[in-house]
């Protein structure tokens, strides 16, 4: 889609600033050509470089995650989803261990639902994964599956009920956003949902043509992950007769399932007009 004839792609997943060197000694080496630095996977790479024949595509862009979900991820009807009941009030599957999501682990694992991190509850999740043709990996780190692709053991998903999301990004202070699979799975497995992330992570997804339910639970994220962690904490607890909030919640639910298609074909535009700008 992009002319890369004179372009040197730079994909910085998976890299920091100090491969930005290559960057510089090819502008130097190649004074009438450019770069196109792509960071739509992972956080943008901030860097030092400042020259006109540098471009730059980030997740500020474009969503690339709703792209590859459309794409790679399990198709799920509405009946695939239907919950069967809501023995767990909430359901947050975190995989990598940080100091942030540690805090809310410690806060939730004792509550009515299911939270992960680690490998701690993910062997018995993990014994009745759908087969699926997405990516599954397996890091030496973190020896759990990641199931990127799928709504994961659909038993557990079809007896929980409020979805809490945390997300990639760290950074809850950045104005970049950062909305990976993570945030798209309850909205293709029709579930409420709040978001453990960057507190502009609502805004976008409504501006997407989502709604969001930070409104209806009483959630107002901040850049703290320990305030938002006790909000939900708060939420968790004070929750109570779900079966007719959820009714009250499926028109938004249904609604976001229903939007997907639309997004996704928004962010293809947004795609097709960055091409032409850059060609």
């Amino acid at each position: 889609m992009f002319d890369c004839h004179n372009t040197l792609v730079f994909d910085t997943t998976w890299t920091d600033e100090s491969d930005l060197v290559v960057i510089e000694n090819y502008l130097k080496e190649n004074p009438h050509n450019r770069v196109l630095l792509i960071s739509t996977f992972d956080q943008p790479l901030h860097g030092h470089l400042h020259d006109i024949r540098l471009n730059h595509i980030s997740a500020k862009n474009f969503c690339f995650w709703l792209i590859a979900v459309d794409r790679f991820f399990l198709k799920y009807t509405k009946e695939d989803v239907t919950p069967t009941n809501f023995n767990n009030n909430f359901l947050c599957y975190q995989r990598k261990i940080y100091d942030e999501r540690e805090i809310l682990y410690e806060l939730l694992k004792n509550k009515k639902g299911v939270i992960t991190i680690g490998n701690k509850l993910f062997e018995s999740i993990n014994n009745n994964l759908p087969e699926h043709s997405g990516y599954i990996d397996i890091d030496i780190h973190y020896p759990t599956l990641n199931d990127i692709w799928s709504l994961g053991n659909i038993d557990v998903w079809n007896s929980s009920f409020l979805n809490i999301v945390t997300e990639t990004t760290q950074d809850l202070k950045s104005p970049d956003h950062f909305l990976s699979e993570k945030t798209f799975k309850p909205i293709i497995g029709m579930r409420p949902f709040l978001i453990n992330g960057n507190p502009h992570s609502s805004k976008v997804l409504r501006d997407m043509g989502f709604e969001t339910f930070d409104d209806d639970f009483g959630y107002f994220p901040s850049d703290s992950y320990l305030n938002n962690s006790l909000q939900l904490l708060q939420i968790v607890d004070n929750l109570n007769d779900i079966e007719s909030l959820y009714k009250k919640l499926l028109p938004k639910i249904e609604h976001n399932k229903n939007n997907l298609e639309t997004a996704v074909k928004n962010e293809w535009d947004k795609i097709k007009i960055l091409s032409n700008d850059f060609n």
